[in-house]
Protein backbone atom coordinates (compact mmCIF):
# COMPACT_ATOMS: atom_id res chain seq x y z
CA UNK A 1 0.00 0.00 0.00
CA UNK A 2 1.38 3.26 -0.68
CA UNK A 3 2.24 6.15 1.74
CA UNK A 4 -0.07 8.81 2.38
CA UNK A 5 0.96 12.36 1.99
CA UNK A 6 -0.67 15.08 3.51
CA UNK A 7 -1.41 17.95 1.90
CA UNK A 8 -1.51 21.42 3.24
CA UNK A 9 -5.81 21.42 2.18
CA UNK A 10 -6.32 18.33 4.32
CA UNK A 11 -6.53 15.89 1.23
CA UNK A 12 -4.15 12.84 1.40
CA UNK A 13 -2.24 12.05 -1.67
CA UNK A 14 -0.60 8.77 -3.01
CA UNK A 15 2.92 8.91 -2.98
CA UNK A 16 2.69 6.95 -6.43
CA UNK A 17 0.87 10.05 -7.46
CA UNK A 18 -2.86 9.07 -7.47
CA UNK A 19 -5.73 11.20 -7.63
CA UNK A 20 -6.10 12.33 -3.89
CA UNK A 21 -9.12 11.48 -1.72
CA UNK A 22 -11.53 13.45 0.21
CA UNK A 23 -10.35 13.80 4.03
CA UNK A 24 -13.82 12.32 5.45
CA UNK A 25 -13.89 14.31 8.65
CA UNK A 26 -13.86 17.45 6.79
CA UNK A 27 -17.05 19.75 7.14
CA UNK A 28 -17.33 22.79 5.01
CA UNK A 29 -19.57 25.63 6.15
CA UNK A 30 -20.98 27.53 3.23
CA UNK A 31 -19.15 31.24 3.19
CA UNK A 32 -20.22 34.96 1.77
CA UNK A 33 -17.42 36.76 0.20
CA UNK A 34 -17.62 40.68 -1.60
CA UNK A 35 -16.83 40.63 -4.98
CA UNK A 36 -16.29 43.71 -6.83
CA UNK A 37 -17.49 44.34 -10.75
CA UNK A 38 -17.15 47.95 -12.97
CA UNK A 39 -19.95 49.63 -13.61
CA UNK A 40 -20.56 47.95 -17.19
CA UNK A 41 -20.56 44.66 -16.17
CA UNK A 42 -23.19 45.42 -13.27
CA UNK A 43 -25.25 46.42 -15.47
CA UNK A 44 -24.87 43.02 -17.53
CA UNK A 45 -25.61 41.53 -13.95
CA UNK A 46 -28.91 43.31 -13.91
CA UNK A 47 -29.39 42.28 -17.48
CA UNK A 48 -29.23 38.54 -16.96
CA UNK A 49 -26.31 38.39 -19.58
CA UNK A 50 -23.50 38.12 -17.48
CA UNK A 51 -22.87 34.37 -15.59
CA UNK A 52 -19.61 34.25 -15.44
CA UNK A 53 -16.61 35.98 -14.07
CA UNK A 54 -12.41 35.61 -14.40
CA UNK A 55 -10.49 36.50 -11.77
CA UNK A 56 -6.10 36.10 -11.36
CA UNK A 57 -5.33 33.37 -9.30
CA UNK A 58 -2.73 34.94 -6.84
CA UNK A 59 -0.27 32.12 -7.21
CA UNK A 60 3.10 31.96 -5.45
CA UNK A 61 6.68 32.34 -7.11
CA UNK A 62 7.27 28.50 -8.02
CA UNK A 63 4.57 28.85 -10.47
CA UNK A 64 5.86 31.59 -12.59
CA UNK A 65 7.67 31.05 -15.88
CA UNK A 66 5.37 27.93 -16.36
CA UNK A 67 4.10 27.10 -19.68
CA UNK A 68 0.39 27.85 -20.44
CA UNK A 69 -0.36 24.33 -21.54
CA UNK A 70 1.88 21.06 -20.62
CA UNK A 71 3.16 20.14 -17.20
CA UNK A 72 1.45 21.91 -15.27
CA UNK A 73 -2.39 21.31 -15.26
CA UNK A 74 -5.10 22.22 -12.71
CA UNK A 75 -7.61 19.12 -11.17
CA UNK A 76 -10.21 19.79 -8.60
CA UNK A 77 -9.97 17.59 -5.47
CA UNK A 78 -12.78 17.87 -2.35
CA UNK A 79 -11.56 21.21 -0.82
CA UNK A 80 -9.35 22.96 -3.21
CA UNK A 81 -7.67 22.98 -6.46
CA UNK A 82 -4.35 21.32 -7.50
CA UNK A 83 -1.91 21.59 -9.91
CA UNK A 84 -0.18 18.43 -10.89
CA UNK A 85 3.67 17.59 -10.86
CA UNK A 86 3.71 20.12 -7.69
CA UNK A 87 1.10 18.82 -5.14
CA UNK A 88 0.81 22.07 -4.24
CA UNK A 89 -2.75 23.43 -3.17
CA UNK A 90 -4.34 26.75 -4.59
CA UNK A 91 -8.19 27.60 -2.79
CA UNK A 92 -9.97 30.03 -4.14
CA UNK A 93 -10.99 33.35 -1.93
CA UNK A 94 -14.10 33.51 -3.73
CA UNK A 95 -15.47 29.95 -2.10
CA UNK A 96 -16.65 27.00 -3.73
CA UNK A 97 -19.76 25.57 -5.23
CA UNK A 98 -22.58 26.46 -3.44
CA UNK A 99 -21.05 29.54 -1.53
CA UNK A 100 -22.26 33.09 -2.17
CA UNK A 101 -21.01 36.19 -3.70
CA UNK A 102 -22.01 39.70 -2.86
CA UNK A 103 -21.48 42.32 -5.41
CA UNK A 104 -19.63 45.35 -4.42
CA UNK A 105 -20.33 48.26 -7.00
CA UNK A 106 -20.00 51.87 -7.27
CA UNK A 107 -22.73 54.18 -5.18
CA UNK A 108 -24.55 57.24 -3.60
CA UNK A 109 -26.06 58.04 -0.40
CA UNK A 110 -28.08 61.00 0.64
CA UNK A 111 -26.45 64.81 0.35
CA UNK A 112 -27.21 64.45 4.10
CA UNK A 113 -24.89 61.53 4.87
CA UNK A 114 -21.52 62.45 2.66
CA UNK A 115 -19.71 63.68 5.41
CA UNK A 116 -19.95 60.01 7.09
CA UNK A 117 -17.54 57.63 6.58
CA UNK A 118 -19.45 54.34 4.79
CA UNK A 119 -19.01 52.18 8.02
CA UNK A 120 -21.56 55.08 9.81
CA UNK A 121 -23.70 55.46 7.36
CA UNK A 122 -27.40 53.95 9.24
CA UNK A 123 -28.09 50.95 8.12
CA UNK A 124 -30.77 50.49 5.63
CA UNK A 125 -30.22 54.12 4.30
CA UNK A 126 -31.56 54.84 0.83
CA UNK A 127 -29.18 54.54 -1.60
CA UNK A 128 -28.69 55.41 -5.50
CA UNK A 129 -26.13 52.95 -7.80
CA UNK A 130 -23.71 54.07 -10.32
CA UNK A 131 -25.21 51.80 -12.82
CA UNK A 132 -28.62 52.79 -13.05
CA UNK A 133 -27.14 56.67 -14.00
CA UNK A 134 -29.45 56.19 -17.47
CA UNK A 135 -32.55 55.03 -15.40
CA UNK A 136 -32.00 58.44 -13.10
CA UNK A 137 -35.44 59.47 -11.44
CA UNK A 138 -36.78 63.34 -10.65
CA UNK A 139 -35.19 62.00 -7.02
CA UNK A 140 -31.17 61.88 -8.06
CA UNK A 141 -30.29 65.33 -6.89
CA UNK A 142 -30.95 64.33 -3.27
CA UNK A 143 -27.92 62.35 -3.21
CA UNK A 144 -24.50 62.66 -2.66
CA UNK A 145 -20.85 62.04 -4.11
CA UNK A 146 -20.27 58.81 -5.66
CA UNK A 147 -18.75 56.61 -3.72
CA UNK A 148 -16.07 53.80 -5.13
CA UNK A 149 -17.40 50.17 -5.01
CA UNK A 150 -14.89 48.71 -2.33
CA UNK A 151 -16.03 50.64 0.31
CA UNK A 152 -19.88 49.44 0.05
CA UNK A 153 -20.96 47.55 3.05
CA UNK A 154 -22.79 44.21 2.91
CA UNK A 155 -26.27 45.83 3.55
CA UNK A 156 -25.51 47.88 0.82
CA UNK A 157 -25.13 45.22 -2.24
CA UNK A 158 -28.26 44.59 -3.93
CA UNK A 159 -26.87 41.60 -6.11
CA UNK A 160 -26.42 38.36 -4.15
CA UNK A 161 -24.65 35.78 -6.49
CA UNK A 162 -24.46 31.65 -5.86
CA UNK A 163 -21.33 30.05 -7.24
CA UNK A 164 -22.10 26.99 -9.64
CA UNK A 165 -19.30 25.98 -10.72
CA UNK A 166 -15.24 26.71 -10.37
CA UNK A 167 -12.41 26.06 -12.16
CA UNK A 168 -8.39 26.81 -13.42
CA UNK A 169 -7.69 27.98 -16.62
CA UNK A 170 -5.58 30.16 -18.59
CA UNK A 171 -7.14 33.43 -20.02
CA UNK A 172 -6.42 33.23 -23.15
CA UNK A 173 -8.31 29.38 -23.00
CA UNK A 174 -11.82 31.11 -22.68
CA UNK A 175 -14.01 29.79 -25.66
CA UNK A 176 -16.57 31.84 -27.67
CA UNK A 177 -19.24 31.10 -25.45
CA UNK A 178 -17.93 31.81 -22.66
CA UNK A 179 -16.75 34.69 -24.05
CA UNK A 180 -20.15 35.97 -24.57
CA UNK A 181 -21.02 34.63 -20.73
CA UNK A 182 -18.77 37.20 -19.38
CA UNK A 183 -21.21 40.11 -20.59
CA UNK A 184 -19.69 41.02 -23.21
CA UNK A 185 -21.83 44.37 -24.77
CA UNK A 186 -23.40 42.76 -28.38
CA UNK A 187 -22.68 45.89 -30.81
CA UNK A 188 -23.19 46.85 -34.81
CA UNK A 189 -20.84 47.74 -36.76
CA UNK A 190 -20.36 50.52 -39.31
CA UNK A 191 -21.18 47.95 -42.51
CA UNK A 192 -24.81 46.60 -40.34
CA UNK A 193 -23.24 43.05 -39.46
CA UNK A 194 -23.69 42.15 -35.52
CA UNK A 195 -20.43 42.35 -33.71
CA UNK A 196 -19.04 42.10 -29.86
CA UNK A 197 -18.49 45.40 -28.81
CA UNK A 198 -14.31 46.95 -28.23
CA UNK A 199 -14.00 48.34 -24.94
CA UNK A 200 -10.75 49.86 -25.99
CA UNK A 201 -12.73 51.85 -29.15
CA UNK A 202 -11.05 55.34 -28.79
CA UNK A 203 -9.67 54.86 -25.84
CA UNK A 204 -6.96 56.28 -24.05
CA UNK A 205 -6.23 54.65 -20.97
CA UNK A 206 -4.55 55.68 -18.35
CA UNK A 207 -3.00 52.90 -17.52
CA UNK A 208 -1.56 51.76 -21.00
CA UNK A 209 2.29 51.30 -20.91
CA UNK A 210 2.22 51.71 -25.19
CA UNK A 211 0.42 53.32 -27.66
CA UNK A 212 -3.07 51.87 -28.76
CA UNK A 213 -2.57 50.62 -32.42
CA UNK A 214 -4.72 51.74 -34.98
CA UNK A 215 -6.98 47.86 -34.77
CA UNK A 216 -7.39 48.43 -31.02
CA UNK A 217 -8.92 52.49 -31.10
CA UNK A 218 -10.63 52.29 -34.19
CA UNK A 219 -12.24 48.95 -34.07
CA UNK A 220 -15.89 49.65 -33.16
CA UNK A 221 -16.55 45.54 -32.84
CA UNK A 222 -14.83 42.39 -32.79
CA UNK A 223 -16.83 39.56 -34.78
CA UNK A 224 -15.06 36.89 -32.40
CA UNK A 225 -16.01 37.57 -28.87
CA UNK A 226 -12.91 36.02 -27.16
CA UNK A 227 -11.41 39.16 -28.85
CA UNK A 228 -13.84 41.68 -27.64
CA UNK A 229 -14.03 39.82 -24.00
CA UNK A 230 -9.77 40.41 -24.15
CA UNK A 231 -10.43 44.29 -25.29
CA UNK A 232 -12.67 44.38 -21.95
CA UNK A 233 -9.40 42.49 -19.69
CA UNK A 234 -7.01 45.08 -21.23
CA UNK A 235 -9.37 48.25 -20.46
CA UNK A 236 -9.44 46.90 -16.96
CA UNK A 237 -5.87 45.66 -16.24
CA UNK A 238 -3.78 47.80 -18.85
CA UNK A 239 -3.35 47.30 -22.71
CA UNK A 240 -1.56 43.97 -23.51
CA UNK A 241 -2.56 42.33 -20.41
CA UNK A 242 -4.54 39.53 -21.92
CA UNK A 243 -1.62 38.70 -23.72
CA UNK A 244 0.26 37.87 -20.54
CA UNK A 245 -2.35 35.34 -20.10
CA UNK A 246 -2.63 34.53 -16.49
CA UNK A 247 -4.42 32.14 -14.69
CA UNK A 248 -7.52 32.66 -13.87
CA UNK A 249 -10.22 31.72 -12.12
CA UNK A 250 -12.91 30.94 -13.56
CA UNK A 251 -16.46 31.60 -11.84
CA UNK A 252 -19.99 30.49 -13.06
CA UNK A 253 -22.88 32.12 -10.99
CA UNK A 254 -26.44 32.22 -10.74
CA UNK A 255 -28.61 35.49 -9.86
CA UNK A 256 -30.13 34.84 -6.46
CA UNK A 257 -33.92 34.12 -7.65
CA UNK A 258 -35.32 36.06 -4.64
CA UNK A 259 -33.87 39.22 -6.23
CA UNK A 260 -35.77 41.76 -8.60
Amino acid sequence: MSDLINSPLGVAHTASGDEPTANPTTVRVQKESPILFSTPMVRALVAGTKTQTRRVVPHPNWLEGQPATGIVRPYRAEDGWWLDACWRGVQSRYGERGDILWVKETWRTLHQFDSLRPLDVPDGSELHYHADQERVSPTFSRFGKIRQSIFMRRWMSRLILRITDLRIERLREITAEDAAAEGIEAVTAPDGRPAWKNYLFETAHPRRDRPITDREHRVVGFADPRESYFSLWDSINGIGASNENPWVWVITFARDASQP
